[in-house]
C-alpha cells in the first residue's frame, strides 16, 4: 500500500501542472486560459458576476441607467422624479440629475483615488459658494 502512495500523489501533481486556468473577463464571461497563450469562453450563455464587488439590487421604479465613463459603475434612476442635466451645467461632474421640484442636485464625481468624506464635502460647498449658488447639505 506504502509502495502505491507515493505514484498516485506524483500522478495528481502532474495532471495539476497540466491544467488551463478558468478566469473571469472585466465583462464577466468565464473564459479557459491555455499554457501557449490561447484561451476560448467556458461556455457563452453563462454569464459570472463580478467577485469582488458587492451585489446590489435596482428599485423597481428606477428605469434609466447612466454607466461610468472611465470608472466601472452604473447608476439608475427615476425619470419621472429626476433630470438629467446638461453636461455643460456642472462640468466638474461626470453626471448631474436635478429633482423634478428644483430643489435638490445630485452629481457623480469620480475619482481614482481615495478622499475623505470631509474633503469632498468642503469641495462641494465651496464650488457652490464659488458660481454664487445657495447650498445646504440635507443629509449624509
Amino acid at each position: 500500500m506504502k509502495k502505491l502512495f507515493l505514484p498516485v500523489i506524483a500522478l495528481l501533481f502532474v495532471f495539476q501542472a497540466g491544467a488551463q486556468i478558468t478566469a473571469i473577463t472585466e465583462e464577466g464571461k468565464a473564459v479557459i486560459l491555455f499554457s501557449n497563450g490561447a484561451w476560448r469562453y467556458v461556455n457563452d450563455s453563462v454569464r459570472v458576476s463580478s467577485l469582488d464587488l458587492p451585489h446590489y439590487t435596482v428599485p423597481g421604479n428606477s428605469k434609466q441607467l447612466l454607466k461610468g465613463n472611465e470608472t466601472r459603475y452604473e447608476l439608475w434612476y427615476d425619470a419621472e422624479k429626476w433630470n438629467l442635466l446638461p453636461d455643460t451645467v456642472y462640468t466638474n461632474s461626470e453626471y448631474a440629475l436635478e429633482d423634478h421640484n428644483g430643489e435638490l442636485i445630485a452629481m457623480m464625481i469620480t475619482e481614482r483615488m481615495q478622499i475623505p468624506l470631509a474633503t469632498i464635502k468642503e469641495a462641494a460647498v465651496g464650488s457652490f459658494k464659488r458660481e454664487g449658488s445657495e447650498c445646504r447639505i440635507a443629509e449624509e
